[in-house]
């Protein structure tokens, strides 16, 4: 009966081990860097979003046209952002309410962007995005 029992507590033991190794560890990124060009200038700020669909988002700050970080290897989805405040500003004793944060980036190149970039495992990539405000 030792014998039995002893062979059931190894085989939970095996059985818990097994499933504590089969966890995700997420998708493999890569280094990437590139530039960002609005109406043919540098875009001064905003966000490049390199997005693999239901799995991985990375949000790379730009500045000054220029963006680095990592990004999920393989095919992307790129969007890309600029933010300008807008909307009625109400100053209050001195103090400025109201205005929201407007994107000036048309949404062919965000929300209903076409562009994309193929992240090398070995690598990662050098990208270049051109927008326009038309």
């Amino acid at each position: 009966m030792l014998q039995v029992w002893n062979l059931f507590a190894i085989s939970l033991l095996l059985v818990s081990c097994v499933g504590c190794s089969s966890k995700s560890q997420g998708p493999t990124l890569a280094d990437v860097k590139g530039s960002v060009n609005f109406d043919g200038q540098p875009l001064p700020s905003g966000e490049v979003m390199f997005v693999v669909p239901g799995e991985h988002t990375a949000v790379l700050p730009v500045t000054g046209g220029e963006f680095t970080g990592q990004a999920a290897v393989g095919a992307n989805r790129v969007e890309v952002y600029s933010y300008q405040m807008g909307g009625a500003v109400v100053d209050m004793n001195g103090e400025k309410f109201g205005g929201e944060q407007e994107n000036i980036i048309p949404a062919k190149f965000n929300v209903n962007s076409t562009l994309t970039a193929q992240v090398e495992s070995q690598g990662g990539g050098e990208f270049k995005f051109d927008v326009t405000s038309k």
